[in-house]
């Protein structure tokens, strides 16, 4: 069973983080860096948020999920597949030495 932070909850955690954010960057005398830290992470959550129906894969043809297999990289490419299929134009997937893969989306 996976643990799943329900969306209130996690809204609310991003809220709280905002808040502590914004206290600190009072203090802080490179703000700017903090504000453009703060922005990159409200984008990936709200990029997340939009597209939490890409990274359930179960709900995907068996067909299609067979032909990608059941590994890490062929997981990675179902989601970058997904994302690809709801107009996302910039899709870099890396698979390094040993069992290292990575997808950005953007």
């Amino acid at each position: 069973m996976r643990n799943e932070i329900m969306p209130g909850t996690q809204r609310g955690q991003v809220s709280l983080t905002q808040f502590l954010n914004r206290q600190q960057a009072v203090r802080r005398s490179d703000a700017e860096r903090l504000e453009s830290r703060i922005h990159a992470m409200e984008l990936a959550f709200r990029m997340q948020s939009a597209a939490t129906d890409v990274f359930e894969l179960a709900g995907g043809p068996q067909h299609i999920r067979e032909m990608y297999g059941d590994t890490s990289q062929g997981r990675n490419m179902l989601i970058a597949r997904g994302m690809a299929a709801r107009g996302v134009r910039y899709i870099q997937c890396y698979h390094g030495g040993g069992r290292r893969i990575q997808c950005q989306y953007a």
